[in-house]
């Protein structure tokens, strides 16, 4: 969108796709394929969204209750196997973003499969970078690792925050952020393991 700050105002997808085969089967996993899919096309071009929409009262039968719509990412019909607060879609809009950066972003993208999160920026002018990123526990139960090429950041378990500061003398930064096997803490050159339960500072 070029230098111009962009909010999409209103983005999301219909529930009842495929005729409503998701209901149907109890199976949830065409929503988040097709929600992901629009959250890949923000990601990339580094625009903001309000994601369309939240329905308190929405029913399988009902929808949105307005204009037979259907994109409500809450239903009180969702199977409680799904999600026991009546979510739809979650993993797909619940993902880690950056919240704010201090320099210039290049590149965003997150694996939805994977949860793989892939985010590097560039330092503007004199001042260290930084950034602090979000990070949604739905991906990461059993802890995440954390890939830097310089820098240092520590995680906030209170917030799900990771923040992140550069170093003099360099310019390109990469942060990647996958989920761990094992909810332990250990050092590997610039890798950490940070568990989803408890706060570590790292410097």
């Amino acid at each position: 969108m070029g230098n111009c700050p962009t909010v999409i105002g209103e983005t999301g997808i219909p529930m009842d796709i495929n005729h409503s085969v998701a209901y149907h089967k109890k199976d949830y996993r065409i929503l988040e394929q097709a929600l992901d899919r629009v959250m890949k096309a923000v990601e990339k071009n580094f625009v903001h969204l309000a994601l369309w929409n939240y329905t308190p009262d929405h029913t399988h039968s009902l929808g949105d209750r307005w204009n037979e719509e259907d994109l409500s990412i809450y239903s009180e019909d969702t199977p409680t196997s799904y999600d026991e607060d009546g979510g739809r879609a979650v993993r797909a809009f619940s993902r880690p973003y950056p919240i704010r950066t201090k320099g210039l972003p290049v590149a965003l993208s997150f694996d939805m499969e994977r949860s793989l999160f892939k985010y590097s920026f560039r330092q503007e002018g004199d001042v260290l970078p930084e950034t602090e990123i979000f990070i949604p526990e739905i991906h990461y139960k059993n802890g995440f690792e954390v890939s830097i090429n310089a820098g240092k950041y520590h995680y906030d378990s209170r917030t799900k925050v990771l923040k992140f500061k550069g170093e003099k003398g360099v310019v390109h930064y990469g942060i990647t952020i996958h989920s761990s096997k094992k909810s332990l803490f250990r050092e590997q050159d610039r890798t950490k393991v940070v568990p989803n339960t408890q706060k570590r500072n790292i410097r």
